[in-house]
């Protein structure tokens, strides 16, 4: 089994028993469930190679409806392992998307191995509503971020509710969590 494989593999256990099973996005179910959400490998070795594999993607998810791929999580493995670098990538492309308008049709979320918030100790348990088991920009229609807010009420609960999941589980079970989805193995 390849390492691209696996860590496609790792990210889909990611999906479906951290962001799904602990309802983290009230909204990944269905999508997920209709073969909508789109997982692929971005495996640039440098920073502006991720960032082109991510516009590709972006391009990608466009020429489609929503109907064939409501989304696209890019892992990216190899570039921006070093949390710092992976935001500086954040901010360039929230950058691209806003100066070419297209920041009306897609717009991002951000996962990676180290995420830690801002003012929050590295071990803090909230951190991991967006720690994954690597890098990953995610491509979200801006019609269906509309859509999901203007259907959902309370939507602006949706963060405190994941800290205070996370909380009562408790951070050694998100810890033994995570090592358990990159230990899995799925059978040939």
């Amino acid at each position: 089994m390849t390492h691209t494989t696996i860590l496609l593999e790792q990210t889909t256990r990611w999906l479906e028993q951290v962001v799904i099973d602990l309802n983290l996005c009230p909204f990944a179910r269905a999508p997920h469930a209709k073969g909508l959400v789109y997982i692929h490998a971005c495996p640039a070795p440098t920073f502006e190679e991720a960032i082109d594999q991510i516009l590709d993607q972006l391009d990608e998810l466009l020429k489609l409806s929503s109907s064939e791929r409501s989304t696209t999580l890019c892992v990216i493995p190899n570039a921006l392992l070093d949390f710092d670098d992976f935001l500086d990538a954040i901010d360039t492309l929230e950058y691209i998307l806003e100066t070419s308008h297209a920041d009306q049709l897609i717009q991002i979320a951000h996962f990676h191995p180290d995420y830690t918030f801002e003012n929050t100790d590295p071990d803090d348990v909230s951190n991991y509503t967006n720690r994954s088991p690597a890098p990953i920009i995610h491509l979200i229609r801006a019609e269906e971020v509309a859509d999901a807010i203007t259907s959902t009420p309370r939507i602006h609960d949706i963060p405190e509710n994941n800290i205070n999941t996370l909380k009562d589980l408790g951070l050694t079970h998100m810890k033994n969590l995570l090592t358990s989805i990159k230990d899995q193995q799925t059978p040939s």
